[in-house]
């Protein structure tokens, strides 16, 4: 009975397993046809993922993007977001969020996240983002500026660390050559 009850599992977490390997593959497939037009230099495309279950549902979900021309700048980039539905389908967020991931932090439980974006020296904004089902909605925005840049990076720490439960991205990157052996890394 004890072998059985191994062998299910193994089975399941298996299959588990190469169901997320099969999404994750998907959805780069799926976002580098979308931004094929964009390709700077089709084999030295730099592409970077968070992979996290973003709206709490209990399937990862990815955050996707590429630092082809036009689409980063200092101040980040745009991610493609893309929920996992049962049987590895996925659906994309209806909206782009626009960020630069080491000035955000995401709360799975509260399904938020919240970014900085620079504006200009010592001026910028924090925005609060809900995630909820496969909609991305903009819930506040804040307006900081201040007379130099120690007094708002202070700032911007502040609130962070006051946004109990927040925490930062994992992100892995990966420099494009083959589609079929991508090392995320």
């Amino acid at each position: 009975m004890k072998r059985i009850v191994i062998v299910l599992f193994f089975l399941i977490f298996t299959s588990c397993k190469n169901n997320e390997n099969d999404f994750l593959k998907n959805v780069t497939l799926d976002y580098l046809s979308d931004i094929n037009k964009y390709l700077y230099d089709h084999k030295e495309e730099r592409l970077s993922r968070i992979v996290i279950d973003l709206n709490n549902d209990g399937f990862t979900d990815v955050l996707i993007s590429g630092y082809y021309k036009g689409e980063w700048g200092n101040g980040g980039g745009m991610w493609t977001i893309y929920f996992q539905n049962p049987n590895n389908h996925f659906q994309i967020g209806e909206k782009k969020v626009f960020m630069y991931p080491e000035t955000a932090r995401y709360n799975v439980n509260k399904q938020k996240i919240i970014k900085y974006s620079r504006l200009g020296c010592c001026e910028g904004i924090i925005s609060y983002i809900k995630i909820q089902d496969f909609k991305i909605e903009l819930k506040e925005k804040i307006k900081l500026k201040e007379i130099n840049s120690e007094i708002i990076s202070n700032k911007i720490d502040s609130i962070f660390i006051s946004e109990i439960g927040f925490e930062r991205f994992v992100i892995q990157n990966t420099i494009l050559k083959d589609v079929n052996k991508i090392d995320w890394k």
